[in-house]
């Protein structure tokens, strides 16, 4: 198990962490539905103490990149602003068209290319948009290289001429089977969500070379749900039946991204998680959200933001962890129970569980 040095360890190897404190926005993956972190961010920077949605560094995968990307580009304070251009971002990938078929049609795509679509005019349009976009602060975002099979982590410093930002942020939205593999670190990339739906780590570990444990807080903004919908998939085609793997591959990915880093990081400040009131539209095919579908994943997410702030730091972070925790060791209480089933049951049946004392569901991400 990787060990980290202690505040009395560093001083024994002359480093003397700062009382400054290090705030991390981590932003999960997603397609459209990612104007919702937009959302909860102009929602924490509205409601919010002053200075503390002024982040130092930022985490995205899939549409969090995209979301990361911009926000790096606004100095601190300049938060509200930033969401608003994100906001920008998605408002104009439901108003043009993001990608085609290929000249054979969609068999063209599913024997001779490396996706069902062609996204060439995706790839202007982030161009276009990411145009001049330099960031002004700390930004880490992940990849999968489709060819070894690993999940890359990259952050600001390995955006070059040779690979510019756009191409990394072409390879964020490059979602697998309906979009070939971008190139843009000397490989075939699809989106990080592919493999993690949700990256803390980076930003905890960033802010551990500068400061101690208990200064750092992390805010995370989340495409799926407290829990996970229930459907009815006896219609179910192909296509229907692959979002549904997305869906269900999100939650659970981000939902573990939660609950490892509670266990990895027990002294950090998790302050404010913000997920979907309400599911989010998921759309058979990528990009198929109007303008009316931006707005209203917007509003939902000033509006969810400012419950979860309402609610105080580190409150739903705390009940989503043992929920999650709950459904990872298979507890036959909250087998069939929702969320929000186990907010009303927790103090008559869950009264004095605390998930960081339990062995049943450490064994999953703390290694001897």
């Amino acid at each position: 198990m990787k060990r980290i040095i202690g505040p009395a360890s560093l001083i024994l190897l002359g480093y003397t962490a700062t009382a400054e404190p290090c705030r991390v926005l981590a932003l999960s993956g997603g397609g459209q539905s990612s104007v919702f972190q937009a959302g909860a961010l102009k929602g924490l920077t509205e409601s919010a103490a002053n200075g503390e949605t002024e982040y130092d560094i930022i985490t995205g995968v899939a549409g969090g990149a995209i979301n990361g990307a911009l926000l790096s580009d606004f100095a601190k304070g300049q938060e509200a602003q930033a969401a608003d251009k994100m906001k920008t971002f998605w408002e104009g990938t439901a108003t043009q068209d993001m990608y085609e078929e290929w000249m054979g049609g969609l068999l063209d795509g599913l024997l001779l290319e490396g996706g069902l679509y062609d996204d060439t005019k995706l790839k202007n349009y982030i161009k276009t948009e990411f145009s001049g976009v330099s960031p002004k602060r700390d930004f880490d975002f992940g990849l999968t290289d489709l060819l070894s099979g690993k999940f890359d982590s990259y952050t600001q410093k390995d955006i070059s001429t040779e690979a510019p930002l756009d191409s990394a942020m072409t390879s964020s939205l490059s979602f697998a089977g309906y979009f070939p593999p971008a190139d843009a670190y000397g490989s075939k990339d699809y989106d990080g969500a592919s493999v993690w739906n949700l990256i803390i780590a980076p930003g905890v570990n960033y802010c551990l070379e500068k400061t101690t444990a208990d200064n750092i807080s992390v805010d995370v903004l989340m495409t799926s749900g407290s829990d996970l919908d229930k459907v009815d998939a006896s219609g179910y085609t192909s296509l229907s039946m692959l979002y549904r793997f997305i869906q269900i591959h999100f939650y659970y990915s981000a939902m573990n991204g939660l609950l490892r880093a509670k266990f990895a990081y027990p002294d950090v400040n998790f302050r404010y998680v913000v997920t979907p009131s309400k599911g989010l539209q998921w759309n058979l095919t990528p990009f198929s959200y109007d303008k009316a579908d931006i707005d209203a994943a917007f509003q939902q997410g000033v509006t969810d933001a400012k419950t979860a702030v309402t609610q105080g730091a580190g409150v739903h972070f705390e009940d989503l962890v043992q929920y999650f925790g709950l459904k990872k060791k298979a507890d036959k209480r909250v087998e069939d129970m929702s969320f929000d089933d186990y907010l009303s049951a927790r103090e008559a049946m869950f009264e004095g569980y605390k998930v960081a004392e339990d062995k049943e569901v450490a064994k999953y991400f703390l290694q001897e």
